[in-house]
């Protein structure tokens, strides 16, 4: 009888660290190139960085973002994603965002949702990073 219950226990803890290896954690960097990027609407909180928590396979996380045209001009949006660390982390995983090519007024703020996508398939990553940079093209 004791020495089931050791077989149990010894199954039960390994299933656990297995459970807590497969968690990712990650802060991504932001920066705005012509374009305020902040938390709140009133634009009093600038965002220079997102912290994407704790990940398991399959999750999809989400944050707002409001952006602001400080420029004098009309402008378009783009973004680009890089400098992932490890290089590998950008085969499972994905960011995204809802905006649609709407043209920014001079001083108009809008909230923009930006996706983060883990593959359920990840493996062999455990922490990682990347840069996100938004870019304000004049229309």
């Amino acid at each position: 009888m004791l020495v089931v219950a050791l077989a149990v226990t010894i199954i039960a803890a390994a299933t656990l660290v297995l459970m807590a290896t497969r968690r990712i954690s990650n802060v991504g960097q932001i920066r705005g190139v012509g374009v305020g990027i902040y938390w709140d609407k009133q634009c009093t909180l600038p965002a220079t960085e997102v912290d994407w928590g704790l990940l398991d396979p399959g999750d999809l996380a989400g944050v707002t973002l409001f952006f602001k045209n400080e420029r004098n001009v009309n402008f378009t949006l783009t973004f680009e994603v890089g400098n992932w660390t490890p290089a590998e982390a950008s085969t499972f995983l994905t960011c995204d965002w809802n905006y649609t090519d709407y043209v920014f007024t001079p001083e108009q703020v809008e909230p923009i949702q930006c996706t983060l996508y883990v593959a359920l398939d990840i493996h062999d990553i455990y922490t990682f990073g990347f840069d996100t940079v938004f870019i304000a093209t004049e229309v």
